[in-house]
Formats: C-alpha cells, sequence, structure tokens
C-alpha cells in the first residue's frame, strides 16, 4: 500500500508550487523574462505526477486544481457540481486543505468500495 503524505506535508507542497508559479508569473510580467516553458525547469510537473500517483489520482484532479484553478484562486473553476442521494451538491475546492480532504474521500472511496 502506498503511504500518504499527511495534510500539512501536502499542503506545504502544494504551497511551495504556488509560490514558485506567483514568482515565475511575476518574473514574466514585470520584466519579460520567460522560464516556464523551458525544459529544464519541469520540477512542477514532475512533482505534481508524482502527487497524483500517490494519491491515486486518475482523474487527474490535482493537475486540474494546480493550472485551471490557478491554486484555487479561481472562484468559478474552483466549483464541483454533483449529485448525492438525488441532491445537488456543490463543493468549492478553494484551499490546498480542501483539496487535500477531496482526494483522501475519493481514495477511501476506491479502497472502501
Amino acid at each position: 500500500m502506498k503511504k500518504m503524505f499527511s495534510k500539512e506535508e501536502f499542503v506545504e507542497i502544494i504551497n511551495a508550487l504556488c509560490k514558485e508559479r506567483d514568482v515565475l508569473s511575476e518574473l514574466y510580467q514585470k520584466y519579460n523574462i520567460d522560464i516556464i516553458d523551458c525544459r529544464w525547469r519541469q520540477s512542477d510537473y514532475y512533482l505534481v505526477k508524482l502527487l497524483q500517483y500517490v494519491f491515486d489520482d486518475e482523474a487527474s484532479w490535482i493537475d486540474w486544481w494546480c493550472w485551471e484553478t490557478d491554486f484555487g484562486r479561481d472562484w468559478d473553476l474552483s466549483r464541483l457540481y454533483y449529485t448525492e442521494n438525488d441532491k445537488e451538491v456543490e463543493l468549492i475546492l478553494d484551499s490546498a486543505e480542501k483539496l487535500y480532504d477531496f482526494l483522501v474521500s475519493n481514495v477511501k472511496e476506491k479502497i472502501d468500495g
């Protein structure tokens, strides 16, 4: 069985990725320095892939959350809708903590289900 990151470890990793992304964006916006697509700088890609493996994230939720929702900062994209017991449920993933809880609940469902 895979060993899971603790919530604190997961949040620390995600927050570091977010800071790195913000610095790279600032370098580009202020100084027109673009290193995002350099082949040698792909640590964020590999770190997200590692997290997806550890959390058995076949649906690529972590990848989606980091890049598409801008680490949960895009309010509209950070919302998930699903049906549970014939009721529509809205889940807002606007923090790394909430993403962790969501991922852990999905892993638990796979094990139990």
